[in-house]
């Protein structure tokens, strides 16, 4: 067929060879002959040469796009399988996809959209770059809206040129194609955050901070829409937040397939970005409260992953600094009531405590100045955990008490001045000389 186009009958039989040609990666190995054996021009690649003429069927074929009969939709998930796995060649299957899009506008059906669509979760933002490209040409005006669409409009702000120039053509059709953001978006998107690519999970936790956004903005009902939101987020931590230990039946006898369990932290952590993003919307005391309660008393905070405790740790702060001020008196309690409980005495407890005692140190910047005593008291529950046995929560308090005295008097600064000096020179333990 290198001078004459194969009809729609020959090419679906050719097709099933190509396939299995890209499944295979090409067949045969590179052939090195003598002293030529260090040029690579000289080798003789089999494999890609076989890929390479895969790609230029598809090219040659392609303006055949406006054919019912030709097999649009696997030609379609074959470039975007060749893009993903070939990297060499992904100039070329661009140009091929985009001109058999061109072809099939005013003819697509679903089948086509759903390959182009599923493209664009691809962990390669070049690869997503084609497919929105193509899905220029197709008609998606029967969607609500479509949340791999959505997606990829999340790359905007991230200041990443492949992510910014997605999240362009991304917001371009969705405007086109008269797209909305309805609640069930966030749902749509949230399955994101646990894609094995960071690119795909950093673009989800924005997107879903744009859609509670854009959702708060039009709805009647904003609380709704943000108590929905925060439920989806919490309820996705909890799913991925997994025991690593394996399960036992009835007999002691490890149940197969829940030994060597991976711990999806990335996940986590995209989650808490996402939380770190719908944050600042949060529109009632009790959200913000809420938020509070999932880190404290659901152990957040304390869980195992470093990484995940930075970032949730680093979204309820954002919560209270964009928060603080309005309700700083309403959300205090929650964060005594931790420090007044006992010391638990594990990893754990020292992490929620640290993380309590960040938290609790930043909301007391925010009390109201005729509210002195209560700042005064804050002091003293971070002073009285200077005597937790754990350096990071020692260093954690250290941090938060500078601001905090120039909200106290002068004769309660020289009363927690001297009391630390006390600590220090005659702690009854050394972790309480090291924490004054």
């Amino acid at each position: 067929c290198e001078a004459t186009p194969l009809p729609p009958a020959g090419f679906n039989f050719l097709l099933a060879f190509m396939q299995a040609t890209a499944d295979a990666g090409g067949w045969g190995r590179k052939a090195k002959k003598g002293i030529e054996e260090h040029d690579e021009y000289a080798q003789l690649d089999h494999a890609s040469e076989q890929l390479t003429m895969v790609v230029d069927l598809l090219s040659f074929h392609a303006h055949f796009g406006y054919m019912a009969e030709m097999p649009r939709k696997e030609m379609l998930a074959l470039m975007i399988q060749l893009m993903a796995a070939h990297p060499m060649l992904l100039a070329a299957c661009r140009a091929s996809m985009v001109k058999m899009a061109g072809e099939m506008e005013g003819s697509d059906t679903p089948l086509e959209r759903d390959v182009l669509i599923g493209g664009l979760g691809q962990p390669d933002s070049v690869v997503r770059n084609a497919c929105l490209a193509a899905l220029d040409f197709a008609d998606l005006t029967e969607m609500d809206y479509s949340a791999s669409v959505w997606l990829n409009a999340g790359g905007s702000g991230t200041e990443v040129v492949a992510l910014e120039e997605n999240a362009e053509l991304a917001a371009a059709l969705w405007a086109d194609n008269s797209m909305e953001v309805q609640i069930g978006l966030i749902a749509d998107v949230i399955p994101f955050l646990k894609d094995r690519s960071a690119e795909i999970r950093n673009c989800a936790a924005r997107a879903i901070g744009n859609a509670a956004e854009t959702l708060v903005a039009e709805s009647d009902d904003a609380a709704g829409v943000l108590d929905a939101a925060l439920a989806e987020l919490q309820g996705a931590y909890r799913r991925w937040h997994i025991s690593l230990e394996p399960d036992y039946d009835e007999f002691g006898i490890v149940v197969p397939g829940t030994q060597h369990r991976v711990d999806i932290a990335e996940a986590r952590v995209a989650v808490a970005e996402a939380l770190a993003h719908v944050a600042p919307l949060l529109a009632t005391a009790g959200q913000v409260q809420g938020l509070l309660e999932f880190l404290v008393d659901d152990g957040v905070l304390g869980e195992r992953s470093e990484a995940v405790r930075t970032r949730m740790l680093a979204a309820g702060a954002r919560a209270i600094e964009c928060h603080g001020a309005r309700w700083a008196g309403d959300l205090m309690p929650t964060l005594e009531r931790f420090l007044a409980g006992r010391d638990g005495g594990t990893a754990k407890h020292d992490h929620i405590r640290e993380g309590v005692v960040v938290l609790l140190g930043r909301l007391a910047q925010h009390l109201p100045a005729d509210q002195a005593e209560r700042v005064a008291t804050a002091v003293d529950q971070l002073i009285a955990t200077l005597a937790t046995p754990s350096e990071p929560v020692q260093s954690a308090v250290s941090q938060c008490l500078p601001p905090l005295a120039k909200r106290i008097g002068d004769a309660k600064l020289a009363a927690v001045v001297e009391q630390l000096m006390d600590m220090t020179l005659a702690g009854a333990t050394f972790p309480r000389r090291r924490g004054g």
